[in-house]
């Protein structure tokens, strides 16, 4: 069962860079992960608003039109257990960010380490780590 990740991060290079980190902590980890990326708040509503069936969102609160927050507020009226961590290089939302339930709040430029730990607590938090067992009886 994949582990399902959206990353919504208007500049190209933060989110080229930061999904490559997550197929790094993939194959290091070996679990399967989906990745999804979205270049805005409006992007992500318009594909995803009916199904957010994702494990973690990793959310810039720098957008443009709808910033981060926002969307995060947004998400929260419908999917109370979707994961949320910002990226960001601003700390003025950190308490915001928090009232919202986010798991994390990570400045940029990400550092490896952190994000590699973020998602370990994410997946482990989702289940998708737990092996499923079958039981049947023997009659015989």
């Amino acid at each position: 069962m994949d582990f399902k990740i959206v990353i919504v991060e208007d500049d190209d290079t933060q989110r080229t860079y930061i999904k490559e980190l997550v197929k790094q902590w993939s194959h290091s980890t070996e679990n399967h992960v989906k990745i999804v990326t979205c270049e805005s708040a409006e992007e992500f509503l318009f594909l995803y608003s009916e199904t957010m069936n994702f494990d973690l969102i990793l959310l810039d609160i720098q957008l443009h039109k709808i910033n981060g927050m926002e969307l995060a507020k947004q998400i929260r009226r419908k999917d109370q257990s979707l994961q949320i961590a910002f990226l960001t290089g601003v700390k003025d939302y950190v308490f915001e960010g928090y009232e919202i339930g986010a798991i994390r709040y990570l400045l940029k430029p990400v550092k490896k380490s952190e994000l590699f730990k973020l998602l370990e607590e994410c997946f482990e938090k989702s289940g998708r780590n737990k092996t499923e067992y079958f039981v049947f009886p023997y009659l015989g």
